[in-house]
């Protein structure tokens, strides 16, 4: 049997502590939604998180990634016409963007896969009817159509 001595010392050093992605996602919203530009480090990017980008840059901001950075600078005050956003089968893509989009009288279609279809949207579609947004959906799939806007 092999033995090994542990001598005590003291450590130096950095470790890259790995990222939360619930606060990525809010932190890429946030930046987006926000005046001039804001930069994020230290961003693990997953397929959820990549959701939420794509889906801001089709809301109108803009996102660069480079160096391990997000470069973002918000553009959403300006409103659209139109998006079209995959959620792929991240439910706080969705859940965050839904009212996102309909900051100003949008109209917006979601998309996405896997089992995000099947996931309860009851509590938008309640707000949607008591604010007069015009959606349509699909039962069983993420096919998801927005006209309207959030009233405060």
């Amino acid at each position: 049997m092999t033995s090994i001595t542990i001598q005590p010392k003291k450590l130096k050093g950095t470790i890259a502590v790995p990222t939360s992605k619930s606060l990525a996602h809010r932190e890429i919203i946030a930046a987006s939604l926000a005046p001039g530009q804001s930069i994020i480090s230290n961003v693990s990017i997953s397929d959820d998180i990549t959701a939420t980008i794509e889906g801001m840059k089709a809301l109108g901001a803009l996102i660069k990634e480079e160096d391990g950075k997000l470069y973002i600078t918000g553009a959403l005050t300006n409103g659209l016409s139109n998006a079209s956003i995959d959620c792929h089968e991240s439910g706080s893509t969705l859940r965050f963007l839904i009212p996102i989009s309909l900051i100003h009288d949008n109209y917006v279609h979601f998309t996405g896969q896997g089992k995000l279809g099947s996931r309860p949207l009851d509590v938008y579609y309640k707000i949607f009817d008591s604010q007069k947004i015009v959606y349509l959906y699909r039962e069983n799939a993420l096919d998801l159509y927005l006209m309207g806007y959030l009233k405060p």
